[in-house]
């Protein structure tokens, strides 16, 4: 009997930790998504069955975690997700101190400027101030990106050793654009004159048509915070190049204090 209600104890909080690890999956898996998602669509993704999928949704809808539309009977995320995030953000020292110096360099420079911080794969975008001539479709602000696919990342894992970052990344890599690095050999590379010139930058990697220039913030080390500048690819001519990057260099090091 002992030994009975032993069982039963322990498997509740393993029932518990299962639940949540899905609920948290769901939530990560609807935040990656552009558009809503339908049960068949977060069942594929998650490997989660659709028996199991309904109770959980059910509770992150009640809660408002996730929202849930009759009309194309598809779930997003729900405000409460969007309340935790601006909460983090006000919250952040480096997002809150860079507001005004990336304020300022857009309204001087009128590119597009932006904030990122790599979570151990990808790199998200804390903050970014968009140039009036180049808006874009949806908000950059929460959107990640594998590192090794943009600029902010790239200068984050020049840090790091390749032994390691070979651990983090197996291949093949997805790639969003054809311009994309393929493989490690070729991350390799770009990382290796990343470390040459102390900077990153790539041309249409992450987004066709976009060039991005990026440098670390070395409040710790290794980093995980990186700012970029992104423009038409046409318009990264060496002349802007040369003028961007000092700029760059003083908001890091601004930010590293």
């Amino acid at each position: 009997m002992n030994n009975s209600a032993g069982v039963k104890r322990s498997s509740a909080p393993s029932r518990a930790v299962k639940s949540s690890a899905r609920a948290v999956q769901i939530l990560e898996i609807l935040a990656d998504s552009n558009t809503s998602l339908n049960l068949s669509n977060i069942s594929r993704a998650s490997g989660i069955p659709k028996s199991s999928l309904h109770g959980i949704l059910r509770t992150l809808t009640d809660r408002g975690w996730v929202t849930y539309s009759e009309g194309n009977n598809s779930y997003a995320v729900g405000l409460k997700a969007l309340k935790v995030g601006a909460r983090f953000l006000e919250a952040d020292a480096i997002a809150n101190q860079a507001l005004p110096l990336m304020s300022n360099f857009r309204d001087k420079f009128g590119q597009t400027i932006n904030l990122g911080r790599f979570d151990g794969y990808n790199v998200i975008y804390l903050s970014s101030f968009e140039s009036s001539r180049n808006l874009r479709k949806y908000p950059r602000i929460g959107r990640s990106l594998p590192a090794y696919a943009a600029s902010l990342g790239k200068v984050i894992l020049a840090h790091r050793n390749m032994e390691d970052i070979r651990q983090i990344y197996k291949e093949p890599f997805v790639k969003l654009t054809n311009k994309t690095v393929a493989n490690l050999d070729e991350l390799e590379l770009e990382i290796a004159r990343t470390i040459s010139q102390g900077y990153a930058i790539e041309h249409e990697q992450s987004i066709i048509g976009f060039s991005c220039i990026a440098v670390s913030i070395n409040n710790q080390f290794p980093p995980i915070d990186s700012i970029s500048v992104s423009m038409p690819k046409s318009e990264l001519t060496k002349k802007k190049i040369d003028l961007t990057v000092p700029e760059l260099f003083a908001i890091a090091k601004n930010l590293a204090r």
